[in-house]
């Protein structure tokens, strides 16, 4: 009586599936895209400021600079910081920096007068930073269409009705 071998015939499957497995790793690994860096867009209304397509980022630090040049700063763990107007708001430009930790590592190099050895982290998040500025006319944030209407407008004003005597 013959017996079958105690791998219960699996034995060649086993191999088939490596070999299947061994052929396709390298398209898979072709396949896979590299992390797109994050890309946040500023918006705004009236009277705010904030970020769109927050994917990948934590622990921001929102600095806006008013025409006064007065900085106020914001920071926020999760989510998109979002800076908003106080009345009165300055008319003129505001400058903001946004800077925020990516998902990416890289390597940490320490300043060389600084002492904690094998306590200090190997790897650090990459850091994002992005500038920009808005206009604010008559306390409310403007777009630039908005600018060169009001700018048109003054240019060509429209003649004032005559009064009726």
């Amino acid at each position: 009586m013959t017996h079958s071998p105690p791998t219960g015939g699996r034995a060649p499957r086993a191999a088939l599936v490596a070999v299947l497995l061994a052929s396709a790793l390298p398209a898979l690994a072709q396949s896979v895209d590299p992390i797109e860096p994050p890309d946040p867009v500023a918006q705004h209304n009236t009277n705010a400021l904030w970020f769109e397509n927050w994917i990948g980022l934590e622990n921001a630090t929102l600095k806006v600079a008013g025409p006064d040049g007065r900085v106020r700063t914001l920071t926020q763990a999760r989510g998109t910081p979002v800076f908003t107007l106080s009345y009165p708001a300055a008319d003129g430009t505001w400058r903001y920096e946004l800077r925020a930790d990516t998902e990416e590592r890289v390597a940490f190099v320490p300043n060389p007068g600084r002492r904690g050895g094998s306590a200090l982290p190997q790897t650090v998040a990459k850091v994002f930073s992005r500038g920009g500025s808005f206009v604010v006319e008559r306390g409310v944030i403007v777009t630039p269409e908005q600018q060169k209407s009001a700018a048109e407008a003054d240019a060509d004003p429209a003649p004032l009705p005559r009064a009726r005597r």
